[in-house]
């Protein structure tokens, strides 16, 4: 996209965050109900039509602001603009009165604008989970999915396999790549999905095994394997996962001075969720003290990175007048083979997130991120704010 465009778009953003930002400042409930019905939520006049016969369309932007205040690649303050475009179908047989439990799904996504992270930052896992190297249109996924009669599912298709596999769910209010695609983990995720198949089965009330086959790039097939098991402490819910996976790949040997091409690797993963607080006993309660962890591990000899450990927590509803926003602290530890040789053996990054959501189709992430010794370099720590712009149409 041409800087005109992306000076175009930066403005477009800024005029909806304050037309919202008025909006909540002096209501209007006649306005903005005008806008949540006419506007934003019926999808050309006919969503009704649509979510009738079983198709739900959806159309959301993101636009963030970043600046890096100091250290990594950048000698000076440095501020880009990057923004993100998905569509998204998706097609309930079951509504449509096809057959019960099916559901057709596409997505489209399309990124534009100048990251920070490969030429201000230089980390190794992007602190925005919207950065690419290049502007891009793609197919995100495409595909199929069957319920057993809520004991089993299959799905089939171009996936992202990050919605399955790989992440605790308590991370998903953070910005960072890390909280939404395990670094240690070559698993296939948009931008860069993959065909292949999933399937879970509810061995038991408390337990899930899923299973996944995949292809990935550079070649062979990719396996993985997680149970999940639920559980209950002092009466708030947990969960606990625990995954292998094996790519059929090859792999070059990390150390520069090692000739070998391995034809496999393998790792080991676990993810912990638990709510420690409820801001009252229904089960449906969205305000609450949620607390994450993650590990995972891959081979030193044949994968960059060895180690990749995380934890951090979630407030939902931190204010009693805003029981929709939500205040995220996480921190991502990523400890690289020794084999890389690398000045520093790790980069660790410490983020806070505030998301206040503005109206029912837009929200804003307020985010700060320092990022301690980038890609394992010899960097200051680099100091990252942000303001993201989510809108859904």
């Amino acid at each position: 996209m041409s800087d005109s465009r992306v000076r175009v778009w930066r403005w477009l953003t800024l005029g909806v965050a304050l037309a919202a930002g008025l909006a909540q400042a002096n209501p209007r409930e006649e306005l903005l109900e005008h806008l949540r019905s006419e506007h934003l939520g019926r999808g050309l006049g006919c969503a009704e039509w649509w979510a009738e016969h079983g198709l739900d369309l959806e159309l959301w932007h993101a636009s963030e602001f970043a600046w890096n205040t100091g250290g990594g690649l950048s000698a000076r303050r440095a501020l880009d603009y990057v923004g993100y475009w998905t569509a998204t179908a998706l097609l309930d047989t079951g509504t449509a009165g096809w057959w019960p439990g099916g559901q057709f799904y596409a997505a489209a996504e399309s990124y534009y604008g100048r990251p920070l992270s490969s030429t201000k930052v230089g980390d190794y896992w992007y602190f925005s989970n919207l950065t690419l190297t290049d502007n891009t249109t793609r197919l995100a996924e495409a595909w199929y999915r069957q319920d057993f009669g809520g004991r089993g599912w299959l799905q089939a298709g171009l996936l992202d396999a990050s919605w399955t596999f790989g992440n605790p769910q308590g991370c998903g209010e953070l910005n960072n790549s890390s909280a939404w695609a395990n670094p240690a983990i070559p698993l296939p995720v948009s931008p860069v999905p993959n065909w292949g198949a999933l399937g879970g089965w509810q061995v038991t009330d408390r337990c899930e095994l899923r299973l996944g086959l995949l292809h990935n790039k550079p070649g062979g097939p990719f396996l993985i394997a997680q149970p999940v098991f639920g559980y209950t402490s002092q009466g708030q819910p947990g969960r606990l996962a625990l995954g292998a996976w094996w790519n059929g790949g090859d792999a070059a040997a990390v150390d520069p001075a090692d000739p070998r091409v391995y034809n496999h690797t393998w790792g080991l993963y676990a993810n912990w969720d638990q709510r420690l607080w409820a801001a009252s006993d229904a089960a449906d309660e969205p305000r609450g003290l949620d607390l994450w962890a993650s590990y995972a591990y891959a081979k030193a000899d044949r994968a960059v990175l060895e180690h990749f450990l995380a934890g951090g927590a979630t407030w939902s509803g931190p204010l009693r007048a805003r029981p929709a926003d939500a205040l995220a602290f996480g921190a991502f530890h990523l400890k690289f083979s020794p084999a890389a040789g690398l000045p520093h053996d790790a980069e660790t990054t410490l983020e806070v997130v505030y998301r206040a959501q503005l109206a029912p189709w837009l929200q804003a992430r307020f985010d700060a991120q320092y990022i301690i010794s980038p890609s394992g370099a010899d960097l200051k720590p680099a100091k990252v704010v942000g303001v993201r712009l989510e809108t859904l149409f």
